[in-house]
């Protein structure tokens, strides 16, 4: 698992690709990540559900949320990727109260909605894709992407209320079932020592069986998912309130502190103390 804050340096990142190398671990980012597919498909893992997404689909992923991104490379692939600073978006957003208030839900709330298909929206990215995407953030694009991230929060805005959740969240891929509800029990049980036997147990496979089915429907291993999971919880916490280190270690299956501080700087960069002082 991978934590990315490549907002450092930029309130903006965004990078547009036609190819692939091999595809992402587990991640979070610190800012909203917005992703759209202009051609191929994709393969997401994300909130403990797997699905396929193809050609004129956006998705929305939350601040420090989990996901995985895995395109066919049998096929064309297209796509672009912007990652904004939520904070900064939410200053210039403040004379306008009703879309603030939308940006606030879209970051911070539960959503029953991040895959959306809308033509609307197939308007906005070609028009990126022809006047934007491209090399890396220059000062004097920073303007046109705050225009651009302003005007698909607009529409988000306005086709919200007519979405289907049903319909707009591609369908779980049931082949992968297993995996789902390994993920889920992760979610509720991340803090306490997990196996690879008891995980199989729930399921009723044989481990050997379960790691394997993990691997095909994820790419990732089971272990991975688990530390991916503790990490944020941790990041979490260090930035939401003011409970002492050791204690956050502890809390999310970090008995021993040393080695929950290598976790911590090998998947953040950072110590959790480093870190805490950084938010």
């Amino acid at each position: 698992m991978r934590f990315f804050n490549e907002l450092n340096k930029s309130q903006f990142k965004y990078a547009y690709r036609t190819t692939r190398g091999p595809f992402d671990t587990f991640h979070m980012h610190h800012g909203m990540e917005f992703l759209y597919v202009f051609q191929g498909s994709l393969l997401i893992v994300m909130e403990n559900r797997i699905h396929q997404v193809g050609p004129g689909t956006l998705l929305l992923f939350q601040p420090f949320q989990l996901h995985r991104v895995e395109p066919d490379l049998d096929s064309d692939y297209e796509r672009t990727v912007l990652i904004f600073d939520p904070y900064y978006m939410e200053n210039r957003l403040q004379p306008y109260p009703q879309f603030h208030r939308f940006f606030e839900y879209l970051c911070k709330e539960k959503l029953p909605v991040q895959i959306v298909r809308h033509p609307m929206l197939d308007q906005l990215f070609d028009h990126g894709k022809q006047y934007l995407f491209g090399g890396s953030v220059k000062d004097e694009q920073s303007e046109q992407l705050t225009f651009f991230i302003q005007s698909v929060l607009q529409s988000l805005y306005w086709i919200w209320n007519t979405l289907d959740p049903a319909a707009a969240n591609s369908p779980s891929l049931r082949a992968n079932h297993y995996a789902e509800n390994v993920m889920k029990w992760i979610d509720q049980h991340f803090h306490e020592e997990l196996t690879l036997e008891q995980l199989a147990a729930l399921v009723h496979i044989s481990p050997y069986h379960l790691s394997r089915l993990f691997h095909e429907a994820t790419g990732s291993k089971i272990s991975e998912h688990i530390t991916a999971r503790r990490i944020r919880e941790a990041c979490f916490l260090l930035k939401t309130g003011n409970t002492p280190i050791k204690e956050i270690g502890e809390r999310i299956g970090f008995p021993n502190f040393s080695y929950f501080c290598r976790i911590f700087r090998k998947h953040t960069g950072l110590s959790p103390r480093a870190y805490r002082e950084r938010h």
